[in-house]
């Protein structure tokens, strides 16, 4: 930190790291000095085996030329900068570097060396001089072991210092447009992903300085050099972290070990990370970078990955299927990544091929090909080792072939996906293509008809953000608007506004198949309830203005079909009163006290994806947001958690089909009269009031005279039996402390 600011004596931080004395310092600044530094460096290097006391002695004298160098630039009369200047002492720097014999300390002291004199030197002159005579390109071409710790991390600083550096006139010393080489990018752009995260950012820095410059040559070749190499690279990268996230998380899933989840929390926040870093790219560049990028996005990680793991095939098939197939990710942490690009602003480019792939009902053929196809293979430039270099270096950049991945060898004016998504809003009614069942949009409908509870959540996650902040206009993004206007048209016409049961079975509606997802409520968790109850109370504004009469009708049918299984969930559970009244108390008492838990919180941690017990302590930590730890968890063997469970879950959809039968009151007057309600003032429900409202919730209207006849009769036994076994109890225990009261005033009396 201190060597980066203007303000510090730059001399005076060497001395003290080199421990040279006072007198050392007035010396290392006198000319004469300096020319003996100078031909000691020379001598070096004409050494063919140098020993460990020669390699101390140059890292010395390294660093005693660049405290004089830095120090004289200061000065008025810069004598010793104009020493090195007219002698070239860059080019023995640069030649020494270059020696495979030289140690590593020396190299990693010249790549000090002239990070700081990036960083210090104040003349325009000085600053033109290093960058001219081609000799720091040939330092950055020098290939060298990028593992090695000691080497990379300077050599990372190096570039930092090079990229603070940058603009439209000190590119032209790194482009060469006559050569078409371009050595500072193309070599920084292979650690884009190294495991040195300081490093890591300094790389990316570089890329985000370079894409901000707007030069139009230089800007052409790094458009086309990306295209073939970096942005596949990228795309590739982000996918093979999505296969570790989702090989942790199977880890996770299978035991309890909290360092298994700590790995899996690095690796989501590395992901995020890396998303956030596309952003920074979107914001940073042109609009034909932008497709590129997008481009090599989609047809390598987002469409056949992401979007193709919810190809899993038909509902029998779901329901045989153990983990996902091979080259696939789990349906929840595929909602999970999904959720996270959509709420994220300033991907616009991006967001656009997405929704029209995962929500437009018939999205073209060439996006339903693409995710349904088997991702491309990695091009052969591409390294999976991280700490490795990914790409090829900047002498063979001429020499890349094509990568036969069926896209064009060049980028073009515009995206070949993005045209087509923008083709597919441009048509009324959007959409053309395959049918409904082998579009993203029904492989997900098909997912809804087996879901996991986190699936679900996640997936209300996703649609949640649909509606907010996506994208942020500020940021001049030409196309937020837009995808907001396609957004706010095919979603809402397929949601609350198009909630019409279809003929056709390849067809179900993605927010109704949501609402009919209730009826898993014994196998979901409480948290996951909570969040589908908000999710249907979110549609009745929608509900009221909807012209349709069948909209309304089949969301409130598909949550009270889900409140007569609760119902008769719950009834399974009274055969012993005594304690089945005493958790009706207690569970409605924790119903009107506990917070309802934010669906952005929920979907954004880390809890979605972890196995219930480990997602319990995880939300125990996090009370406040994530709701209470019993609502994480599925009950144990235990018969009084299945019935607190189950009662709970009664008070969550009786309470939805109170809001329900409001709105549709205020539709339609004198229709769907509301159903008895537990009063929010009791603070106990009566038994014989519960057991009245458990009949009623039970009844189904939809069955024939002899079954409705024959429930009926077992329903008013076992209601009878209840309400007299709970009625003797409490007359019991009325007489016995009338007893009580009365040995009292007796006591009182002698």
């Amino acid at each position: 930190f201190l060597l980066q600011q203007p303000s510090v004596d730059m001399a005076a931080i060497l001395q003290f790291l080199s421990g040279s004395d006072r007198g050392s310092s007035r010396t290392a600044c006198t000319l004469d000095h300096l020319q003996n530094l100078c031909d000691r460096l020379r001598g070096y290097a004409k050494q063919a085996q140098p020993t460990e006391k020669q390699n101390a002695e140059m890292v010395e004298v390294i660093r005693e030329i660049t405290e004089a160098l830095i120090h004289d630039e200061k000065s008025s009369e810069p004598i010793l900068f104009d020493y090195f200047c007219e002698k070239n002492l860059l080019a023995d720097f640069v030649q020494v570097f270059a020696q495979p014999q030289v140690s590593k300390d020396v190299k990693q002291q010249l790549l000090q060396t002239l990070a700081m004199l990036m960083q210090n030197l104040q003349r325009q002159t000085s600053l033109y001089y290093l960058f001219s005579n081609n000799q720091l390109n040939h330092l950055i071409s020098t290939q060298f072991d990028s593992r090695s710790e000691d080497l990379f991390s300077p050599y990372a600083s190096f570039l930092k210092s090079l990229a603070m550096r940058l603009d439209t006139d000190t590119i032209r010393f790194f482009y060469h447009e006559q050569r078409g080489q371009f050595p500072l990018y193309v070599e920084a752009v292979r650690f884009f992903a190294h495991p040195d995260l300081l490093a890591q950012t300094h790389v990316r820095n570089l890329t985000l300085q370079v894409f901000g410059i707007r030069d139009e040559v230089m800007q052409d070749f790094v458009l086309r050099f990306s295209w073939r190499t970096y942005f596949v690279h990228l795309a590739c990268h982000w996918r093979d972290l999505w296969f570790k996230i989702n090989n942790e998380r199977k880890r996770c899933m299978g035991g309890s070990d909290s360092s298994v989840s700590r790995r899996l929390d690095g690796l989501i926040v590395e992901e995020n990370e890396l998303l956030m870093y596309v952003v920074d790219i979107f914001g940073a560049t042109s609009q034909k970078m932008k497709e590129a990028l997008t481009e090599r996005l989609l047809q390598y990680a987002f469409f056949p990955v992401l979007l193709g793991s919810l190809y899993g095939g038909s509902e029998d098939e779901l329901s045989t299927l153990s983990e996902p197939k091979p080259g696939q990710l789990s349906p929840e942490l595929t909602m999970y990544l999904l959720q996270e690009v959509f709420q994220t602003p300033g991907l616009g480019v991006l967001l656009r091929p997405l929704a029209v792939a995962l929500f437009y009902r018939r999205p073209p053929d060439e996006i339903v090909r693409a995710c349904s196809n088997p991702a491309p293979r990695h091009p052969a430039t591409y390294v999976p080792n991280a700490a490795e270099a990914c790409g090829p270096p900047s002498a063979e950049v001429s020499n890349i072939e094509p990568l036969n991945d069926g896209a064009a060898d060049d980028p073009g004016d515009r995206g070949f996906y993005c045209q087509l998504a923008e083709r597919a809003t441009s048509t009324t009614p959007p959409g053309y293509g395959m049918g409904a069942d082998n579009a993203p949009r029904g492989q997900l409908l098909t997912r809804l008809k087996r879901p996991s509870d986190a699936f679900v959540m996640l997936l209300i996650g996703l649609l949640s953000n649909l509606r907010g902040p996506l994208l942020d206009k500020n940021k001049g993004d030409s196309s937020s608007s837009d995808l907001q206007n396609i957004l706010d048209v095919e979603i809402i016409r397929s949601g609350a506004s198009c909630l019409v049961a279809k003929d056709d079975d390849a067809y179900h509606d993605l927010w109704l198949a949501i609402v009919d997802c209730l009826g898993f409520h014994s196998t979901f968790r409480i948290v996951a309830l909570q969040m589908m109850v908000r999710f249907a109370e979110s549609l009745c504004p929608s509900l009221i203005a909807c012209p349709s009469p069948n909209a309304s009708q089949n969301v409130r049918d598909s949550a009270q079909s889900a409140l007569r299984s609760a119902a008769r969930h719950v009834r399974s559970y009274l055969q012993s009163p005594g304690p089945a009244l005493e958790l009706f108390e207690e569970e409605w008492l924790r119903h009107r006290r506990d917070k309802r838990t934010e669906t952005a919180r929920v979907c954004n941690s880390l809890v979605c994806l972890l196995p219930p017990s480990a997602a319990a302590l995880f939300a125990a930590q996090r009370r406040e947001t994530l709701g209470s730890k019993m609502e994480w968890l599925l009950p144990t063997s235990s018969e009084m958690q299945h019935a607190a469970k189950a009662i709970r879950g009664f008070y969550l959809l009786r309470g939805l089909m109170i809001g329900l039968d409001r709105s549709l009151a205020l539709k339609s007057p004198g229709k769907s009269p509301p159903p008895k309600q537990l009063s929010s003032s009791s603070a106990s429900p009566g038994s014989l009031q519960v057991d009245d409202i458990l009949l009623e919730e039970d009844e189904d209207p939809g069955c024939n005279a002899e079954n409705e006849a024959e429930d009926g009769g077992k329903r008013n036994s076992n209601a009878t039996k209840t309400s007299n076994n709970a009625n003797n109890k409490a007359k019991t225990e009325g007489e016995d402390q009338e007893q009580q009261q009365q040995q009292q005033q007796q006591k009182q009396n002698e």
